[in-house]
């Protein structure tokens, strides 16, 4: 007599909306590589509720932009879509269930942040320096614990090459922020002064992404 098989586990999901330049690209993807390597399908967010729903995603990273008044209005779009699709956050805060969670991140969420988590469904706003470590609040969230996004550790270049699952093309992050203060312009307010990764890091990811 065969003895029936056991359930095949689902494979948890987490989609990406991305806005902005080639910085949050490479973020992006460096944090969705993250989420594949430790066994999550990743798949773009573009706004589309119903697909969202469909698709069964445990969580919903929003990268938002805010180099521009169009770009602001972008970002709280997505942002409020996101939070949609997820349903209303249960009474008592973040926490395990069985919606998806929400995380706003990127240069609008760190510039507006009361704006970005007083939109219904939002469930954590991170800022640039802290967004490496979403990974580790996505993960302590859906395990039922709850991580104050101030408690990541704040490194701006704290993400780890891998494979490029939303975009065929790799990036790589070499600098961040800036020290023009240009008037017109606002990411200095958001990336903070210009700060750059060692040489040698910078060549090792290199190496790595060339290796894959």
């Amino acid at each position: 007599m065969t003895e029936p098989s056991a359930p095949t586990r689902r494979r948890r999901r987490v989609a990406f909306a991305n806005l902005g330049c080639r910085l949050n690209i490479a973020e992006s993807d460096a944090l969705a590589a993250r989420f594949v390597a430790a066994g999550y399908e990743v798949s773009g967010f573009a706004g589309d509720l119903a697909e969202a729903r469909d698709a069964g995603v445990d969580a919903v990273v929003v990268n938002t932009c805010t180099v521009t008044a169009e770009a602001d209005r972008k970002s709280r779009n997505l942002t409020r879509r996101a939070g949609r699709a997820a349903g209303p956050v249960a009474a008592g805060g973040a926490g395990g269930g069985a919606r998806p969670v929400v995380v706003a991140t990127g240069c609008f969420a760190t510039g507006s942040p009361e704006v970005a988590a007083s939109m219904p469904g939002v469930d954590y706003v991170v800022d640039n320096d802290r967004k490496a470590g979403i990974f580790d609040l996505v993960q302590a969230h859906l395990s039922g614990e709850i991580v104050q996004p101030d408690q990541l550790p704040a490194d701006p270049f704290g993400y780890q090459a891998g494979p490029q699952p939303l975009h065929t093309r790799a990036t790589i992050k070499i600098q961040d922020g800036c020290d023009n203060n240009c008037t017109f312009c606002i990411i200095p307010q958001v990336r903070g002064r210009a700060s750059s990764r060692a040489p040698d890091a910078i060549l090792a990811e290199a190496q790595h992404l060339l290796a894959q």
